[in-house]
């Protein structure tokens, strides 16, 4: 989506039988339910033409008789069929101009935010999203999983702050429509269809008053039933009519709580199918019909009956999640009481919650989505213009001599304790001569600085430096969060991430070194790598051999006699005389030869990454925008991770 001044945030849940549309605007602090036709907020998902041309939808358009080219349920995922495209694109925009005639402005000002199916492919959503921003143009578009939606609701209704433990928990979310349930797994921030099945497409609550109407046609006389089968054969669109009307009286049961076993109480269903002359389908639907259709053996579900197929793919979601916190129950479908208890059955450790208003709960989560996906955006904005302003530039710049006191404190310690090691072989005689101690100490040095041992103490050395930075950054991050109702603990906790595997120097294995010495800031991972990639290059600090020039003097002076030096160093020394030169000793020499050597190393890194040459100007500007480039990924991460409730 654009950049733009969105003033207004459309929720639209086009499901396959039924649509509901709610609104947020930039003002409120929750979303309303829109009524879409007068005196209905919940609207059946149909189409068709009125005399004139005229786009009719809901229920006005199953009843009127003068309706041709009447589409019902006809949400699918292949655009691509006339037979779903067409259908659609006359809904939404009969939808859209439904909502601007009830005075509410669907403009460039708009963010539409449609639902789709979890298990639909990224192609499917992709087409889908083109579609219906061609539809609802010039308002902008966004898509996201109907279930994500059907989160965002409950975890609203609980009171439930948006934070890190909760986009961090293991739900199930039940999402009962009329054609489909999905089954959707919400872990650590994402959402993944794993959990959906080929069988799942045929578990909707449309078998339901598909059931009713079967049983209503059966009670009739023989006569009657031919023809009232013969007419829905012939006019499908009569077939939708008719189940409308029983989903009506279904849904009475269960939003009544009248839903009782044995219950002998009925709710007329009165049908007239017009097609080839008039006739009416009228049944009393009981108690015990919807217990029926519950419990009866259906042919769509294999012999199995809804309640045990509905139980039996809630074990298999169980055998498969292992427990889940929270199961949410969302659709028009949920409010039937037998999907709660069951869900609870199954689930007995986890809070199993249903909506409010479940037949709401998605459109009213989308236009939730739609407002953290505004903040967001909003946020990643300023923290882009903060970074085409330079402000955190400079901070990071002004943090580079501390970086350079803590680097050269890190290499001149790793130098020093590699030579002695080197120092101790060639005493014990694994090492024959002192040149060798010297060609190793080259050799082996860039290899030491890439180990995990000193990567791990490097880190270790930087992590006050990464405190204070994170502060002074977190400061100014703090502000930009709370102007764009961003919990800035969210931010800051996503912005503590350990990703080195891409970074100039992939050898330094951070992953496994994070494991160890705690994690460390994302945007330090590039000063890091940049700097021990020169001190593994060699570039420019002093010869690595300066730091045991101490202690090759002493032995020169205390061993070679009238030898030359070079003699010396490349003589192979007895053991017994090599011993005598203790570990106190030799650590002692080193020690004053490490001083000098510290200074050099800091003078070469200053010298580098100078401000006042035009090479150092060059250097420096590497290091921090490198840094800076790692700051705005992961704050853009950080947005991106509070997007990912919608996604």
């Amino acid at each position: 989506m654009a950049d733009r001044d969105i003033r207004r945030i459309i929720g639209f849940d086009f499901g396959h039988g039924e649509t509901s549309v709610s609104r947020l605007t930039a003002t409120a602090s929750q979303p309303t339910v829109l009524e879409i036709t007068p005196g209905r907020r919940v609207i059946t998902t149909a189409v068709g033409i009125a005399p004139g041309g005229v786009s009719v939808i809901g229920d006005e358009a199953l009843r009127r008789s003068d309706v041709t080219d009447l589409s019902v349920a006809f949400k699918k995922a292949n655009l691509k069929d006339r037979a779903v495209s067409r259908p659609t694109g006359t809904f939404v925009d009969a939808v859209i101009r439904q909502l601007e005639n009830n005075g509410e402005p669907v403009d460039e000002h708009t963010l539409v935010v449609f639902g789709h199916p979890s298990g639909w492919s990224e192609d499917d959503v992709a087409n889908y999203e083109k579609v219906l921003s061609e539809i609802v143009r010039p308002a902008a578009t966004l898509v996201m999983p109907e279930s994500r939606a059907a989160f965002l609701t409950i975890v609203e209704e609980a009171g439930s702050d948006l934070n890190q433990a909760t986009l961090g928990e293991r739900v199930v979310i039940i999402d009962i429509g009329s054609s489909t349930t999905d089954f959707t797994l919400a872990i650590e921030s994402e959402t993944s269809n794993a959990l959906d099945d080929d069988g799942n497409a045929a578990l909707g609550g449309a078998l339901i008053e598909e059931f009713l109407l079967e049983r209503a046609i059966d009670s009739q006389r023989l006569l009657k039933r031919r023809r009232i089968r013969r007419i829905m054969e012939r006019h499908p669109s009569e077939r939708a009519r008719a189940l409308i009307e029983f989903r009506h009286r279904k849904e009475v049961f269960f939003t009544g709580e009248r839903f009782e076993p044995g219950e002998t109480a009925g709710l007329l269903a009165a049908v007239a199918l017009m097609a080839d002359g008039p006739i009416d389908l009228t049944y009393r639907i009981t108690a015990r019909d919807l217990d029926d259709s519950l419990n009866s053996p259906l042919p769509a579900l294999g012999g199995a009956s809804w309640l045990s197929r509905y139980e039996s793919d809630l074990k298999d979601v169980a055998s498969r999640v292992e427990r889940p916190s929270k199961v949410i129950l969302a659709g028009g479908a949920s409010r039937m009481e037998p999907t709660l208890t069951v869900a609870k059955a199954v689930f007995p450790t986890a809070e199993v919650v249903r909506a409010s208003q479940p037949e709401h709960a998605v459109s009213l989560g989308l236009a939730r989505a739609g407002a953290i996906h505004r903040r967001a955006l909003g946020f990643r904005t300023s923290v882009a213009a903060m970074i085409d302003d330079n402000v955190i530039g400079s901070v990071v710049n002004d943090a580079v001599p501390d970086l350079i006191r803590i680097y050269t404190d890190w290499y001149t310690h790793e130098a020093y304790e590699l030579a002695l090691r080197l120092i101790g072989q060639w005493r014990s005689g694994n090492i024959d001569t002192l040149a060798e101690v010297s060609r190793k100490l080259s050799d082996e040095l860039s290899v030491h600085l890439g180990g995990e041992q000193a990567q791990t103490r490097f880190y270790e050395y930087l992590q006050p430096w990464h405190t204070q930075l994170s502060t002074t950054v977190g400061g100014l991050i703090k502000e930009v969060s709370a102007r764009y109702d961003i919990p800035y603990k969210l931010v800051k906790n996503l912005i503590v991430e350990a990703k080195f595997e891409h970074t100039m120097f992939p050898e330094a294995k951070g992953a496994q070194v994070l494991g160890q010495g705690g994690a460390v800031l994302a945007f330090g991972a590039f000063g890091v790598t940049f700097l021990t990639g020169l001190a593994i290059g060699s570039l420019i600090l002093p010869g690595a051999g300066t730091i045991i020039g101490g202690v090759v003097g002493f032995l020169v002076g205390a061993l070679a006699g009238a030898e030359t030096e070079e003699a010396f160093l490349n003589r192979n020394i007895p053991v017994p005389s090599r011993a005598k030169f203790t570990d106190e000793l030799v650590r002692q020499r080193m020690r004053e030869s490490r001083v000098a050597f510290a200074k050099q190393v800091r003078v070469s890194t200053d010298e580098f990454l100078s401000e006042s040459t035009t090479a150092g100007v060059a250097n420096r500007r590497k290091l921090v925008s490198g840094m800076v480039r790692q700051i705005e990924e992961s704050l853009t991460n950080a947005a991106m991770a509070v997007e990912t409730l919608i996604r």
